[in-house]
């Protein structure tokens, strides 16, 4: 039996709290076990203690307590939190493998979780892989030595992977190595029945974090730029995040509480249920690869309005599976939710395409995938050909 350490900065405190990409770590971790491979979890401890019943976590202590990296600022205070997570995940890391023995361990993502496998490599030449996203690809600027940090973690990787493919090609470069496209996806309770909601022309929904980079606040201007055009149209908003208050009082002056409701965050099945009951998934974002709720809406049957930013213009274009907004601006978003609204007839169209996307988003797939590259039986170039291959695209 080989011994996998999954090596992640995020992950839920609970099974049943999966609110960001902790989830996709934690699937992932009982994809493998369920394959016959021995895991543990290393993560930055939170305010509370992991309780997961089905995997060992082990947590790194430091100076941050409940925070996630990604969306904090950039500040003295901040980089010294940083600072003491890189300093003790390192020395946590290295205890952990001393003790567990790991054939090998898999970092998501390349920051902080890729240096912490880099200095175990380094020491005890124990291989790892590194799972990408445009987060800490992007990010990596954001902290003291990040650029280079970041080459090094990827040019040593015995396999790399980006869960976009403009981002592994961004990778490539960076590395100087091939990095394999797989797009990341989370287990959905598909079988869960759509929620019943108040009768209405058009449902839109917004599911993610209420962060400037999710483009939740040019989402809230160009509501309020349609706002006597919405008749009958309402908006559901998944999620929570430090733009709420804003949210809600743009809201209040713009005259849309009526129109607009927030919910918080949501269980996967509260997502299930709502996709299938609504018409539209709005993508606002200013930047992204390809976001996990995008998999989501596929794995659902949900059409998009997307902001053509990662591969979200090129896959929903190619697919079929919605309409694409030009830039991320409210102007070019409330333009685009015109144009959709004005076209009910497309939206058959684009649901019944949603189903060649299925198969790219199946966790399943996904951790197969992973598992061919731990064995060696294929490199990361195939698994890109695969994927592109599914969509008519050599």
């Amino acid at each position: 039996m080989k011994r996998v350490l999954l090596i992640t900065s995020s992950y839920p405190l609970s099974p049943d709290r999966p609110w960001n990409a902790g989830v996709l770590a934690r699937d992932l971790a009982l994809s493998l076990s369920d394959r016959g491979y021995q895991i543990w979890v290393i993560t930055p401890r939170k305010d509370q203690p992991i309780r997961d019943p089905q995997v060992p976590v082990l947590e790194i202590p430091w100076l941050g307590g409940y925070r996630e990296l990604a969306p904090q600022p950039i500040n003295a205070l901040n980089l010294v939190r940083f600072a003491s997570l890189l300093l003790s995940g390192i020395i946590f890391t290295h205890r952990a493998v001393r003790i567990l023995r790991p054939h090998i361990c898999l970092a998501l993502w390349a920051i902080p979780s890729g240096a912490f496998a880099y200095a175990v490599w380094r020491q005890k030449r124990v291989p790892y892989g590194v799972w990408t996203l445009g987060s800490d690809i992007w990010g990596r600027h954001r902290y003291p030595f990040g650029e280079a940090v970041v080459r090094h973690v990827l040019r040593n990787a015995l396999f790399r992977l980006a869960d976009g493919q403009r981002l592994a090609s961004e990778v490539e470069q960076l590395a100087a190595k091939p990095c394999g496209f797989l797009p990341s996806a989370r287990r959905l309770p598909i079988e869960t029945p759509p929620v019943s909601l108040s009768p209405a022309q058009w449902h839109l929904l917004y599911v993610g974090r209420f962060e400037r980079q999710k483009g939740v606040d040019l989402l809230i201007e160009a509501l309020c730029h349609l706002r006597d055009e919405l008749g009958e149209v309402r908006v559901h908003m998944l999620g929570d995040g430090s733009l709420r208050r804003w949210i809600e009082e743009r809201l209040r002056v713009c005259n849309l509480k009526g129109k607009v409701h927030l919910y918080g965050y949501a269980s996967p099945e509260d997502v299930v249920a709502m996709m299938k009951a609504v018409d539209y998934l709005l993508i606002p974002s200013r930047q992204e690869s390809i976001p996990m709720v995008f998999g989501d809406a596929m794995q659902c049957g949900l059409p998009v309005i997307a902001v053509d930013v990662g591969d979200l213009g090129l896959l929903v274009r190619k697919g079929q599976v919605g309409w694409v907004v030009c830039e991320p601006s409210a102007e070019a978003i409330a333009s685009g939710l015109r144009h959709a609204l004005a076209h009910p007839d497309q939206l058959r169209i684009f649901r019944s395409n949603t189903a060649k996307f299925k198969i790219w988003f199946d966790p399943e797939r996904i951790a197969d995938a992973v598992v061919s590259l731990i064995e060696g039986d294929k490199d990361e170039r195939s698994l890109s050909v695969e994927l592109l291959d599914m969509l008519g695209e050599a």
